[in-house]
């Protein structure tokens, strides 16, 4: 046996009927073998919402992936669905077996709709992945347009600036060349709306450079890929210092 029920396999086919009667008549257990997750995954809207309406976890997840309806959903693109969980309290930061979120599968799936839902729910309040990549980075990363202008749209302007400032580290600190452009843009970006910084204490790790402070400051290191990467692990090391991530700074450097 493979430990599914009866009521797993109703749920997967979608078969409310049958649903019901196992479970009124049958006395079959709702919160066992991932019910609501195949129901979700499969898109049988009224089998998601029968479910919950007798009781059903909304965020029980099923043991091999860890994840939850919500997960199903979202990588499905079954927007009503996301929608029926959200109103029965699905938690939207939870993480799955590769630590990602329903909206990071959104992102990656580019299921647009989906992500502006579960952007609104959680009303611009994100926590960065345990890989360092909070949704806008990610977004960007996947070069996915629709959803990156969602974010600019409901984040304070500061906040996308020093995500994308953080997402060109990421590029230039990890060597990728087919990003450095790119990179580069991000960084002007950033330096050109940005406050100007008090100069820091210089040190032998960063070979006593210091941050540009000025776009021609900037456009003098472009080529000089040496002073490119100090130049972003100053930055990062700043700006995780400010949102109280820096072991995400540490965990970076000792990959060099």
């Amino acid at each position: 046996s493979n430990g599914r029920t009866a009521l797993w396999y109703a749920c997967r086919n979608g078969d409310l009927e049958l649903v019901q009667e196992l479970i009124i008549r049958g006395h079959a257990n709702i919160n066992k073998c991932g019910v609501l997750v195949v129901a979700a995954q499969n898109g049988h809207e009224k089998v998601v919402d029968y479910l919950l309406k007798r009781g059903c976890d909304v965020n029980r997840r099923v043991r091999n992936y860890n994840e939850s309806a919500l997960h199903a959903a979202s990588r499905r693109n079954h927007l009503c669905i996301v929608n029926l969980l959200l109103k029965y309290g699905a938690n939207s930061t939870l993480r799955d077996k590769q630590k990602r979120t329903a909206l990071d599968y959104a992102i990656h799936k580019r299921h647009v709709e989906i992500a502006k839902v579960l952007i609104n729910h959680q009303h611009g309040c994100f926590n960065m992945s345990p890989s360092g990549y909070t949704p806008l980075m990610l977004a960007a990363y996947c070069e996915n347009t629709p959803i990156i202008d969602i974010l600019w749209n409901v984040l304070p302007l500061q906040q996308v600036l020093d995500e994308l400032s953080l997402l060109a580290c990421k590029y230039i600190i990890g060597g990728n060349a087919s990003k450095r452009d790119k990179a580069y843009c991000y960084f002007e970006m950033a330096l050109s709306r940005r406050t100007p910084l008090h100069d820091s204490i210089s040190c032998a790790a960063y070979e006593f450079l210091s941050e540009c402070h000025t776009l021609d400051e900037l456009a003098l290191i472009r080529e000089n890929d040496n002073k490119m990467r100090m130049y972003a692990l100053l930055v990062n090391e700043r700006l995780l210092l400010k949102s109280d991530q820096i072991n995400h700074h540490l965990s970076l450097i000792i990959k060099q």
